[in-house]
């Protein structure tokens, strides 16, 4: 099913013989073959409804921002500058991007939401190295949350709860990846010790993709006739040894160009598979990773206090049909299809324009000669034993067009149906739209038609983005080291302080683009505050309007405004001018005299 959308989505479903014939003809420089014609349903919309869906989430910076009390502001900039950082190396948009058009398409999408630790260098400053005239790279351990978009032709997850509760209540959720064998070698090296299963490092090098209990191998459909090459598993032979002509010094332990690398989260009770392990009679998740679906090479219990799967699931649409509910772009298939085959009639009576039917005798004229396609053909006759005129070898049978109008007609009109299906008009597709609306009315109709576009937003909100913001902050303050970050908005290095980071747990929230810092805070029911206070002397008696201005400054992104922050001195020294041009403006008022003095 998968696959099926797919094609309508890339419209590469139509194998006629008259188009695939046109398509070979084509192909080959002759273009007076007319293929036919795929009406683009599927792919406008799925791509409008992904451009409402990444201005909603994906357009700020950090994509996670946190809201603090006054108390932890300071706080909610360590969180946006962790998040700043590991967005950009873990390239979260793209990673969501992509998880997003899988939603639109299949109606389920995954993210893997997990802290990972990897091996990367830094540049450190040695006069011994190279005499000082280049730094030299150190190896370190970074970690951070990951957020990866998991492939829906491989990814497996426990079909027995909802989509959109796997990470709270499955027990099972992973994916299959492609690994080179310098990537294998990569991952092994980075993985902790103690988790490692040494014994099966050896044969999982030296297995084949298939060989195991599972034979399948890493799915890549083939979608696409004129791809740029071909699906990488049919490199799984392929090393550099090989390329390069030498033998394999190795020669016990063959070796392969690709391996199929399987990371599966689960949810066990370990005394039920004989694990010695610290309350082992309870619910606990582990990771595991296969090798070709034979070999375990690493396991390790997950201790995160937010107690959920990493692989985070959703679907767009939902209405408690589970696996029945059609998709985004399963909903405007059947009109894609059936405008198609509209514009099909059409490019049939244009075929039919261009190779007339006739009726011929094959006594006196040759196949070969009348089907000719040459403007201009001489086709020889033979002589009829009757004498009859070659007018009688051939009758041409009339080509009248009297519904082809209809037919573009009537797949304009699928359209205008399918554009219904799903909320969407042409001015989202950024198509110009005829009409007399007054700019208020064009606002109110395009207000009404997003709201469509906002119910899938607010189901991924609730389904997805509420959970992977929850495991990012948990795993944040359970598992980020101190040191210093380099915030990115503020141009400055921010100090990380996990002890005041794990403090504020409780008071800390993490929006997104459709619940915004401003929602959360309410900051236009803050700008009232903030009049009141300053015209009324008891209420700025009573509160101090200057710290609640900096915080709900701070709370709405300017977390820079400490940088202009005045010295001690500047500021004694802004008071004592303020209190001169304050006596300077009184008027000269007469002191009152003691009794008996002279005037």
């Amino acid at each position: 099913m998968l696959e099926f959308v797919d094609k309508q989505y890339m419209r590469e479903g139509n194998l006629g013989y008259d188009n695939v014939q046109s398509i070979l003809a084509n192909a080959q420089g002759d273009f007076r073959k007319i293929q036919d014609p795929v009406v683009p349903i599927v792919y406008p919309q799925v791509e409008t409804g992904l451009a409402y869906l990444v201005s909603s989430f994906l357009t700020g910076f950090p994509m996670f921002s946190a809201a603090g009390t006054p108390q932890n502001i300071d706080v909610a900039l360590q969180v946006d500058t962790i998040f700043q950082q590991q967005q950009v190396k873990g390239k979260w948009v793209r990673e969501f991007m992509m998880a997003f058009r899988d939603g639109l398409k299949y109606n389920y999408m995954g993210i893997d939401t997990s802290w990972v630790r990897e091996t990367t260098y830094s540049l450190v400053t040695d006069a011994s190295f190279k005499n000082g005239n280049e730094g030299k790279p150190e190896q370190i351990v970074w970690q951070g949350n990951r957020c990866k978009r998991i492939d829906p032709y491989n990814c497996i997850f426990d079909m027995r709860v909802p989509i959109a509760d796997v990470a709270q209540k499955g027990e099972f959720g992973g994916y299959t990846e492609i690994y080179t064998r310098v990537m294998l070698k990569t991952l092994i090296n980075s993985l902790p010790q103690e988790g490692l299963v040494k014994k099966n490092i050896e044969p999982s090098f030296s297995s084949n993709i298939g060989g195991g209990m599972m034979a399948q191998q890493y799915y890549i459909p083939q979608i696409n006739p004129n791809a740029l090459g071909n699906s990488p598993v049919n490199n799984v032979n392929l090393n550099w040894l090989a390329w390069s002509g030498l033998e394999n010094p190795n020669k016990v332990m063959p070796m392969y160009g690709i391996y199929e690398v399987t990371t599966l989260y689960v949810r066990i009770i370990p005394s039920d598979f004989n694990i010695r392990t610290p309350f082992a009679s309870h619910p606990q998740i582990w990771k595991l990773i296969l090798i070709n679906h034979q070999y375990v090479i690493y396991f390790e219990r997950l201790t995160n206090a937010h107690n959920m799967l990493p692989t985070v699931f959703g679907q767009p649409i939902e209405d408690g049909l589970w696996f029945q509910t059609k998709s985004f772009a399963w909903n405007v298939i059947p009109y894609q299809q059936i405008a198609t085959a509209n514009m099909a009639c059409k490019a049939q009576g244009d075929r039919r324009r261009v190779m007339d039917r006739i009726f011929y005798d094959p006594s006196r004229i040759r196949e070969a000669d009348i089907n000719k396609d040459k403007p201009v053909a001489r086709i020889p006759v033979k002589n009829s034993a009757y004498n009859k005129g070659v007018g009688e070898a051939f009758a041409v049978v009339p080509f009248q067009e009297q519904n082809m109008a209809g037919w573009v007609q009537g797949a304009e009109l699928v359209l205008d149906m399918a554009q219904r299906v799903n909320g969407i008009n042409k001015p989202q597709e950024g198509q110009f739209q005829k009409g007399n609306k007054t700019r208020r009315e064009f606002e109110t109709v395009m207000g009404n038609s997003n709201a469509r576009l906002q119910t899938l937003a607010l189901f991924i909100e609730a389904q997805m983005m509420t959970t992977i913001k929850e495991i990012l902050k948990t795993n944040v303050l359970q598992f980020q080291g101190a040191g210093s970050i380099f915030n990115l908005t503020e141009g400055r290095g921010v100090a990380i302080d996990p002890v005041a980071l794990r403090k504020a747990s409780l008071e800390l929230q993490i929006s997104d683009g459709m619940l915004p810092t401003d929602k959360i805070l309410d900051s236009s029911f803050m700008q009232v505050v903030l009049q009141a206070i300053a015209s009324d002397p008891g209420l700025r008696a009573e509160y101090d309007s200057i710290d609640m201005f900096i915080w709900w400054a701070k709370s709405q992104g300017a977390k820079f405004i400490d940088d202009f922050k005045r010295t001690p001195e500047e500021k004694q020294q802004y008071i004592a001018q303020t209190q001169a041009m304050t006596n300077a403006q009184q008027p000269n008022v007469p002191q009152p005299q003691a009794p008996g003095a002279p005037a």
